[in-house]
């Protein structure tokens, strides 16, 4: 399973087809952009550039029957929009959600995509790392397709002597409220023990390679 950095859910862009190769995706084009932020959370600094290979999405991410199918195949264990009013003390629901919400209840992004800022923070393969490295100095130099740090880097310095590892969360969930937590914002990540769950994560697929059917 390849996942990737969550895109922004602004109503911008073009929007492409799905693809007839890999039912249920849709494309998203490559490009070079400027990732992180240098005036929010200091996990997202520096800004630097990155070059991203083209791929297919899942439209949505995955249902809990669509993941109940899958561990029902595999015998794989369970292991384990955003917040309208005040965190934690008052929830408006203004947006008719007092938790998760269905998939496709909020209007897509310009490439068609679903959700992807709200509702639930979005797993990724990346190893989490304190910071992103620097920005490269000329453009020949800048990452392809980058895949995060070390699985060793990973580990919170907070806790010296618990060394679970982490991945990179992106999205923010429908917790998240300007008062308490802005990391809806695509710059924004955050990290996630890999032994820990919640009920405000989850996952969609992606595939950097046109499906041969």
């Amino acid at each position: 399973m390849d996942l990737v950095y969550s895109i922004s859910s602004l109503d911008s862009g073009p929007s492409f087809e799905r693809s007839t190769d890999d039912v249920g995706m849709l494309y998203v084009p490559g490009g070079t952009f400027r990732m992180g932020s240098d005036r929010h959370y200091p996990k997202e600094a520096p800004v630097h550039r990155v070059t991203v290979g083209e791929f297919w999405m899942d439209r949505t991410p995955v249902t809990n029957r669509q993941f109940r199918k899958f561990v029902n195949a595999t015998g794989g264990k369970h292991m384990a929009n955003t917040w309208q009013g005040e965190f934690p003390r008052q929830n408006l629901c203004t947006d008719g959600f007092d938790r998760t919400s269905p998939v496709t209840a909020f209007p897509a992004n310009g490439y068609g995509l679903h959700d992807m800022i709200g509702n639930v923070w979005e797993w990724t393969a990346d190893w989490y790392s304190q910071k992103h490295e620097a920005d490269a100095p000329k453009a020949c130099c800048i990452p392809q397709n980058p895949r995060g740090g070390p699985e060793a880097a990973s580990y919170d310095p907070c806790q010296p002597n618990i060394r679970i590892p982490r991945k990179v969360l992106k999205g923010g969930s429908h917790l998240c409220a300007p008062n308490y937590c802005r990391r809806y914002r695509p710059a924004a990540r955050h990290a996630e023990p890999v032994d820990t769950s919640t009920s405000h994560v989850g996952f969609r697929c992606i595939n950097r390679k046109r499906s041969a059917l």
